[in-house]
């Protein structure tokens, strides 16, 4: 397991539990983690009618790849986002009890060519402290720069899984999102209108068939008492974004919690 541990200078904002009802203070330097993991195979088996991680049993037949191998996602997520928005706003982070601090994030496509997108990614608090990318239509990461520096190739798609992960991870149901869905074990509880920005869209909110939500990923036991998951089909593409995310509970025994939301949209 891959953890990625970002430290910045940020705008925090409280959530109170309401979704999408928020208050932004001032926050001093805050440490937060994102989590990411990618395998080639990985073989579980979960025993039915469990009531808590520690019931599972989960095995894996693979090792869990470095940050490095994830860099092959970067480019094909970054051109999903390119083919699709020209502006994204996001919150993510921990939730945990008690004052939770959220790092908000920006994507803005500077340019398109048959060849080339040209984004910028920046933190909300800091944005003349951000990162550029160039990505081919192919999905290959060409470069990034980041405070005067130039990466290319590899070292470029590693700065940005270590700077910006969120980014290309945000597709619902795609191999580039690294959130952990159980389909089987979720279902629809009705859609709405909401506007994100500019952009209207029509949204569907998933919750768990029972809670505790008990599952296996990546060889670790998952117990969740707390799953509200939230996507918005793109109008006129097949692309499906993750508009909202809020899971609380156990991964591996250990406290887990993860939050989510996109403020902001301009569709391309």
């Amino acid at each position: 397991m891959v953890v990625v541990i970002i430290a910045v200078a940020a705008a925090a904002v409280y959530y109170s539990g309401t979704q999408r009802t928020t208050t932004t203070v001032t926050a001093p330097p805050v440490t937060t983690t994102q989590t990411t993991t990618e395998t080639t195979t990985v073989t579980t088996t979960q025993i039915p009618s469990t009531s808590s991680a520690s019931s599972s049993v989960c095995s894996s037949t693979t090792t869990i790849s470095s940050t490095a191998a994830q860099s092959s996602l970067v480019g094909p997520g970054l051109v999903d986002l390119a083919r699709n928005f020209t502006s994204l706003s996001v919150a993510y982070g921990q939730n945990s009890s008690g004052a939770s601090v959220i790092l908000e994030q920006t994507y803005n496509l500077v340019y398109a060519s048959h060849t080339t997108y040209k984004m910028t990614l920046s933190l909300s608090a800091s944005p003349d402290s951000g990162l550029t990318a160039w990505v081919l239509t192919n999905g290959t990461v060409l470069a990034a720069e980041s405070d005067g520096q130039n990466s290319s190739g590899v070292h470029a798609s590693s700065l940005i899984v270590t700077s910006y992960p969120i980014f290309y991870q945000i597709p619902a149901f795609s191999p580039a999102s690294h959130f952990s869905i159980p389909l089987g074990e979720i279902h629809a509880t009705g859609s709405s209108n909401v506007t994100l920005g500019s952009t209207r869209l029509t949204v569907t909110d998933y919750r768990a068939d029972s809670l505790p939500l008990v599952y296996c990923d990546d060889a670790a036991a998952f117990s969740l008492t707390t799953f509200v998951v939230q996507t918005a089909p793109v109008p006129g593409t097949n692309f499906t974004l993750f508009t909202y995310i809020d899971v609380q509970g156990t991964e591996a025994s250990a406290p887990l919690s993860f939050y989510f939301l996109v403020s902001s949209v301009t569709l391309a």
